[in-house]
Protein backbone atom coordinates (compact mmCIF):
# COMPACT_ATOMS: atom_id res chain seq x y z
CA UNK A 1 0.00 0.00 0.00
CA UNK A 2 1.65 3.46 -1.00
CA UNK A 3 -0.13 6.79 0.73
CA UNK A 4 0.49 10.53 -0.59
CA UNK A 5 2.12 12.21 1.81
CA UNK A 6 0.09 15.75 0.74
CA UNK A 7 -3.78 14.54 0.86
CA UNK A 8 -3.08 11.43 2.79
CA UNK A 9 -5.21 9.28 0.18
CA UNK A 10 -4.24 5.78 -0.01
CA UNK A 11 -3.08 4.18 -3.85
CA UNK A 12 -2.16 0.37 -4.75
CA UNK A 13 1.43 -0.38 -4.70
CA UNK A 14 1.82 -0.19 -8.78
CA UNK A 15 0.77 3.41 -8.65
CA UNK A 16 3.44 6.22 -8.31
CA UNK A 17 2.05 9.33 -8.50
CA UNK A 18 -1.08 10.86 -6.71
CA UNK A 19 -4.36 11.36 -8.90
CA UNK A 20 -5.21 14.24 -7.02
CA UNK A 21 -2.11 16.60 -6.78
CA UNK A 22 0.19 14.43 -8.42
CA UNK A 23 2.62 14.01 -5.42
CA UNK A 24 5.11 10.77 -5.49
CA UNK A 25 3.89 8.56 -3.00
CA UNK A 26 5.46 6.97 -0.32
CA UNK A 27 4.97 3.36 1.26
CA UNK A 28 2.09 2.83 3.77
CA UNK A 29 2.97 0.46 6.40
CA UNK A 30 -0.19 1.09 8.13
CA UNK A 31 2.00 2.80 11.36
CA UNK A 32 2.91 6.46 11.42
CA UNK A 33 5.29 7.88 9.87
CA UNK A 34 7.05 10.76 10.67
CA UNK A 35 8.35 12.62 7.95
CA UNK A 36 10.57 15.82 6.80
CA UNK A 37 8.09 18.43 6.92
CA UNK A 38 6.05 18.97 3.57
CA UNK A 39 7.45 21.59 1.13
CA UNK A 40 5.04 24.52 0.39
CA UNK A 41 1.96 24.28 -2.45
CA UNK A 42 3.07 25.61 -5.49
CA UNK A 43 2.25 29.27 -5.79
CA UNK A 44 -1.36 29.53 -7.54
CA UNK A 45 -2.28 31.15 -10.36
CA UNK A 46 -4.26 34.89 -9.21
CA UNK A 47 -7.44 34.92 -10.63
CA UNK A 48 -7.15 39.21 -10.22
CA UNK A 49 -5.88 39.72 -13.41
CA UNK A 50 -8.46 37.57 -14.96
CA UNK A 51 -11.64 38.90 -13.15
CA UNK A 52 -10.11 42.47 -14.13
CA UNK A 53 -10.17 41.75 -17.75
CA UNK A 54 -13.19 40.49 -17.58
CA UNK A 55 -14.78 43.34 -15.51
CA UNK A 56 -13.50 45.29 -18.44
CA UNK A 57 -14.79 43.46 -21.25
CA UNK A 58 -18.23 43.34 -19.34
CA UNK A 59 -18.08 47.28 -19.08
CA UNK A 60 -17.61 47.93 -22.83
CA UNK A 61 -20.26 45.81 -23.82
CA UNK A 62 -22.75 47.39 -21.48
CA UNK A 63 -21.18 51.11 -22.32
CA UNK A 64 -21.86 50.33 -25.86
CA UNK A 65 -25.42 48.63 -25.64
CA UNK A 66 -26.43 52.30 -23.70
CA UNK A 67 -24.91 54.26 -26.65
CA UNK A 68 -26.87 52.41 -28.78
CA UNK A 69 -29.93 52.59 -27.30
CA UNK A 70 -29.39 56.14 -26.83
CA UNK A 71 -29.08 56.58 -30.66
CA UNK A 72 -32.02 54.64 -31.17
CA UNK A 73 -34.03 56.13 -29.16
CA UNK A 74 -32.76 59.90 -30.44
CA UNK A 75 -32.89 58.97 -33.92
CA UNK A 76 -36.32 56.95 -33.87
CA UNK A 77 -39.13 59.18 -35.57
CA UNK A 78 -41.11 60.83 -32.58
CA UNK A 79 -44.98 59.54 -32.38
CA UNK A 80 -47.21 61.91 -31.52
CA UNK A 81 -50.35 61.04 -30.26
CA UNK A 82 -53.36 62.35 -31.99
CA UNK A 83 -56.64 62.98 -30.16
CA UNK A 84 -59.83 62.47 -31.97
CA UNK A 85 -61.57 65.04 -32.82
CA UNK A 86 -64.83 64.76 -31.25
CA UNK A 87 -66.59 66.52 -33.08
CA UNK A 88 -65.71 65.35 -36.81
CA UNK A 89 -68.15 63.43 -38.80
CA UNK A 90 -67.23 59.99 -39.33
CA UNK A 91 -68.24 58.66 -43.17
CA UNK A 92 -68.26 55.06 -43.69
CA UNK A 93 -68.46 53.55 -47.36
CA UNK A 94 -71.82 51.68 -47.43
CA UNK A 95 -71.75 47.70 -49.32
CA UNK A 96 -74.41 46.06 -49.18
CA UNK A 97 -72.78 42.73 -49.07
CA UNK A 98 -75.90 40.68 -50.17
CA UNK A 99 -77.10 41.69 -53.21
CA UNK A 100 -80.83 41.99 -53.05
CA UNK A 101 -82.75 39.81 -54.80
CA UNK A 102 -84.50 42.07 -57.67
CA UNK A 103 -81.04 43.28 -57.97
CA UNK A 104 -78.97 43.19 -61.82
CA UNK A 105 -75.46 42.04 -62.30
CA UNK A 106 -74.06 43.07 -65.17
CA UNK A 107 -71.61 40.87 -66.96
CA UNK A 108 -68.91 42.40 -69.41
CA UNK A 109 -68.51 39.93 -72.43
CA UNK A 110 -66.26 40.83 -75.59
CA UNK A 111 -64.93 38.19 -78.04
CA UNK A 112 -61.68 37.85 -80.27
CA UNK A 113 -62.52 39.35 -83.10
CA UNK A 114 -64.64 41.55 -81.87
CA UNK A 115 -68.39 42.45 -83.79
CA UNK A 116 -69.78 38.54 -82.44
CA UNK A 117 -73.14 38.39 -81.92
CA UNK A 118 -74.18 36.09 -78.53
CA UNK A 119 -76.84 33.58 -78.19
CA UNK A 120 -78.38 31.63 -75.45
CA UNK A 121 -80.70 29.17 -76.68
CA UNK A 122 -82.60 30.87 -79.29
CA UNK A 123 -82.43 34.54 -78.09
CA UNK A 124 -80.18 37.11 -79.15
CA UNK A 125 -78.28 38.55 -76.28
CA UNK A 126 -75.72 40.65 -77.87
CA UNK A 127 -75.96 41.96 -81.51
CA UNK A 128 -72.20 42.68 -81.20
CA UNK A 129 -69.01 42.10 -78.82
CA UNK A 130 -68.09 44.04 -77.01
CA UNK A 131 -71.01 44.30 -74.54
CA UNK A 132 -72.88 43.76 -71.04
CA UNK A 133 -75.53 41.28 -70.27
CA UNK A 134 -77.61 41.46 -66.96
CA UNK A 135 -78.09 38.40 -64.54
CA UNK A 136 -80.29 38.36 -61.43
CA UNK A 137 -78.34 38.85 -58.67
CA UNK A 138 -79.60 35.97 -56.52
CA UNK A 139 -79.80 33.58 -59.09
CA UNK A 140 -77.08 31.10 -59.81
CA UNK A 141 -74.67 32.10 -62.79
CA UNK A 142 -74.85 28.74 -65.55
CA UNK A 143 -75.57 30.12 -68.86
CA UNK A 144 -73.95 28.70 -71.93
CA UNK A 145 -73.44 31.01 -74.64
CA UNK A 146 -72.93 30.87 -78.24
CA UNK A 147 -70.83 33.35 -79.97
CA UNK A 148 -71.16 33.56 -84.10
CA UNK A 149 -69.23 35.88 -86.50
CA UNK A 150 -69.24 34.87 -90.50
CA UNK A 151 -66.38 33.69 -91.73
CA UNK A 152 -65.43 32.33 -88.06
CA UNK A 153 -66.42 29.09 -86.39
CA UNK A 154 -69.15 29.42 -83.96
CA UNK A 155 -67.85 29.26 -80.77
CA UNK A 156 -70.01 27.81 -77.38
CA UNK A 157 -69.24 28.61 -73.88
CA UNK A 158 -70.18 27.87 -70.08
CA UNK A 159 -70.44 31.11 -68.11
CA UNK A 160 -70.10 30.21 -64.18
CA UNK A 161 -68.33 33.05 -62.75
CA UNK A 162 -69.77 36.79 -62.53
CA UNK A 163 -66.24 38.30 -61.61
CA UNK A 164 -64.73 36.81 -64.72
CA UNK A 165 -64.41 38.74 -68.23
CA UNK A 166 -65.47 36.04 -70.95
CA UNK A 167 -63.98 37.01 -74.41
CA UNK A 168 -63.42 33.57 -76.53
CA UNK A 169 -61.16 33.29 -79.20
CA UNK A 170 -63.23 32.84 -82.70
CA UNK A 171 -60.93 30.60 -84.99
CA UNK A 172 -61.01 31.20 -88.63
CA UNK A 173 -63.37 29.53 -90.93
CA UNK A 174 -60.62 27.91 -93.13
CA UNK A 175 -62.43 27.53 -97.12
CA UNK A 176 -61.89 24.31 -98.37
CA UNK A 177 -59.15 24.43 -101.28
CA UNK A 178 -60.62 24.19 -105.17
CA UNK A 179 -59.18 21.26 -106.69
CA UNK A 180 -56.57 22.34 -109.25
CA UNK A 181 -57.60 23.65 -112.84
CA UNK A 182 -55.78 21.49 -115.26
CA UNK A 183 -53.92 23.42 -117.64
CA UNK A 184 -54.75 22.89 -121.03
CA UNK A 185 -52.23 20.85 -122.69
CA UNK A 186 -51.43 21.43 -126.39
CA UNK A 187 -52.67 18.80 -128.45
CA UNK A 188 -50.89 15.82 -129.72
CA UNK A 189 -50.09 16.31 -133.65
CA UNK A 190 -52.34 13.71 -135.69
CA UNK A 191 -50.24 11.19 -137.40
CA UNK A 192 -51.45 10.40 -140.98
CA UNK A 193 -51.64 7.12 -140.18
CA UNK A 194 -53.55 7.20 -137.41
CA UNK A 195 -56.61 8.50 -139.13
Amino acid sequence: MKRCPQCRAEYDDHVEYCFVDGAELVPHTGMLQLTTPLPPPPPTRSLLPMLLVLGVMGTVVLASGLVLIVFLVIESPQVKSVEPDPTAEIRLPIHDPVPQEDSIIQIEISSSPEGAEVWESDNLLCSRTPCTIDHPAGERLERDLTFKLKGYKTQEIRMDDPTQHWSPTLPRVRRPTPPPVPSPSTPKPMIEDER
